[in-house]
């Protein structure tokens, strides 16, 4: 289990993909292939984060959340991203 920070080693601003009805989020920072997914501990929210071969983190995926917004978000999933980058998050809804 994750239990430490994570820090967004990227360049490109997130993008949330939102699905109000089933209450979970996908933060996405990259589209690079998925090397391995770990869980993070955390209460009552369900969280994985998403890793590339390099390391890099290409999204998180949270389920069992009231509260959207890229703040809440990372703080749930104990991850750290530049303001200067989330300030430009881009949220869309989830493919159905």
């Amino acid at each position: 289990m994750n239990k430490n920070i994570t820090k967004i080693n990227s360049s490109k601003p997130p993008v949330v993909e939102l699905d109000s009805a089933a209450h979970a989020a996908y933060v996405r920072f990259s589209r690079k292939k998925v090397a391995r997914t770990e869980p993070v501990e955390s209460g009552n929210v369900f969280i994985t984060i998403d890793f590339a071969a390099d390391g890099s983190v290409i999204g998180i995926e949270l389920v069992g959340v009231d509260e959207f917004s890229i703040d809440t978000l990372l703080d749930k999933s104990r991850v750290q991203a530049p303001k200067a980058l989330t300030r430009k998050t881009r949220y869309i809804p989830a493919c159905a």
